[in-house]
């Protein structure tokens, strides 16, 4: 069976329950966007009348599946083994919606399938197909999102929408990418309204962050950085965060160099990246507005110092010792970051030291060198770093671990 016969199944599977129960079921969002574009689709995409989560769950319960529920907007995901496959439905409760202010999280309010596309954030994702009833399969398409999809248009469904929620403008970026879309003409112009009024100013650093990393997980981040610009919107996360010629020309060495690294990893690496040539008040700043405390707004502070003793070490011709030492205790994403802004033979080498370093385990420990007759001390903790070293380097062997840490921690 087919990927898209087994998203048929279940379509029928789902519609069959809602016919039990009395309810009404449709299609929404990606899986209707997916099917017109003649694509299989990644999930399934299903609004129901009600309760979605009550729903998901007696549904689930038929296909002994487990269920993923969120209380707050009345949504649920089921994972469902299709094969060696497992396949996700994400159902929601047919709403409406209203906004407080700019920015902030939706009132959410039970309503018709009409009142649920008339909230949904671009034409093209606002559209259902019935799965009961005597329309079951026919297309409703209140909002011309067929024929944006025909023109490879991403279009907001009123000039209110970027108001409204302005993450919404970086999800633009993100589909016009995804899709190979324009973003609609007026849509910009609303984009830029609602930038211009400092809508995105109320937007919390955490979704802020987490819609930057869903666009830079998927696209390649010098190319994503630069359709931010297009539209204004990296100056929109700060003043001082553009996308100059070298941002972009180290976020597309970041995008070859970060391979299979994990899109958290790729994310942070690439907010990294962009923010190496502020000054460090500025990058905390950065780092207050997209919601990084702790360790992670540290690195993004210190990186631009790091790199620097780094490219002292290579101009001192420096053993691979000490640049490993230097970049022991960086994270990957800051790896990558400072790689990034490396000339080809300087990256190389730094990965040269750090596969060396990663190499070498010393055999011994402080309490080998208390039995040797070392006090405890600080002695002790160099004298294992010097070992470290001159094992990374290559001028000692494991056997000769001991004899050389003796040495070094009586100099």
């Amino acid at each position: 069976m087919s990927t898209t016969e087994r998203f048929r199944e279940l379509e029928a599977s789902i519609g069959r329950e809602a016919q039990r129960e009395g309810k009404a079921a449709w299609l929404v969002g990606g899986t209707v966007r997916d099917r017109l574009r003649r694509r299989a689709p990644r999930d399934l995409d299903v609004a129901v009348e009600g309760d979605a989560v009550a729903f998901a769950r007696s549904w689930a319960k038929r296909r002994k599946a487990g269920v993923d529920a969120s209380g707050a907007f009345g949504t649920a995901s089921v994972l469902v083994r299709a094969g060696k496959r497992a396949m996700r439905v994400d159902f929601s409760s047919a709403r409406g919606e209203t906004y407080r202010h700019p920015g902030a999280l939706p009132d959410v309010f039970p309503g018709g399938i009409e009142a649920d596309l008339s909230r949904r954030d671009f034409t093209i994702n606002a559209m259902a197909i019935p799965l009961t009833g005597p329309s079951a399969g026919t297309l409703l398409d209140p909002h011309g999102g067929r024929d944006d999809l025909r023109r490879g248009l991403v279009r907001m469904l009123h000039a209110g929408s970027p108001h409204d929620d302005p993450t919404r403008a970086y999800r633009a970026v993100r589909f016009a990418l995804r899709l190979g879309f324009r973003i609609a003409p007026e849509t910009r112009r609303w984009i830029a309204g609602a930038r211009n009024a400092g809508a995105f100013a109320a937007v919390s650093g955490d979704r802020l962050r987490r819609e930057l990393c869903l666009l830079l997980a998927e696209q390649p981040p010098g190319r994503a950085a630069a359709a931010l610009s297009r539209e204004g919107l990296d100056r929109s996360i700060d003043p001082d965060l553009a996308v100059t010629p070298a941002v972009r020309a180290r976020l597309t060495r970041l995008g070859r160099i970060a391979g299979r690294a994990p899109a958290a990893v790729r994310c942070r690496a690439s907010l990294f990246a962009w923010g190496l040539d502020l000054p460090a008040d500025s990058r905390g700043k950065i780092a207050v507005r997209l919601g990084l405390a702790g360790g992670r707004k540290a690195e993004l502070v210190r990186i631009p110092d790091d790199l620097a003793a780094l490219r002292a070490l290579f101009a001192s011709r420096a053993p691979d010792s000490e640049i490993a030492a230097l970049a022991r205790s960086w994270s990957e994403e800051e790896t990558l970051a400072v790689e990034s802004a490396l000339a080809p033979g300087a990256a190389a080498a730094l990965r040269r030291a750090k596969r060396r370093a990663a190499r070498v385990r010393l055999a011994i420990g402080g309490e080998d060198l208390k039995r040797s007759g070392l006090a405890a001390g600080p002695a002790i903790g160099r004298a294992l770093d010097r070992t470290w070293r001159a094992r990374v380097d290559g001028r000692i062997r494991r056997a000769e671990e001991l004899e050389y840490a003796i040495r070094e921690g009586a100099r």
